[in-house]
């Protein structure tokens, strides 16, 4: 993604070209190259999707209880979980 974006800022290649030469989705590229607030290693680090609800030490626990109850041949739905 850095390299895409250098390359378009660069006037190295277009945005047509450096999103197929790079395989990235043209709207992302253009998003990334007019978001100019940021680094670029920031908007490349940056989390994307929602936030989590469950740390991820509750989610390990509620992971090995459904393996568990599943090896126990105790059917959990969706909703229950």
């Amino acid at each position: 993604m850095i390299l895409a974006v250098k390359a378009v800022r660069e006037h190295i290649m277009g945005y047509k070209m450096a999103a197929k030469h790079f395989v990235i989705p043209k709207g992302t590229l253009k998003r990334y190259i007019k978001n100019t607030d940021f680094s670029l290693k920031h908007l490349v680090s940056k989390s994307l999707g929602r936030k989590p609800v469950l740390s991820q030490k509750i989610e390990a626990e509620l992971v090995q209880y459904c393996l568990v109850i599943d090896i126990r041949y105790f059917g959990l739905r969706r909703s229950d979980v």
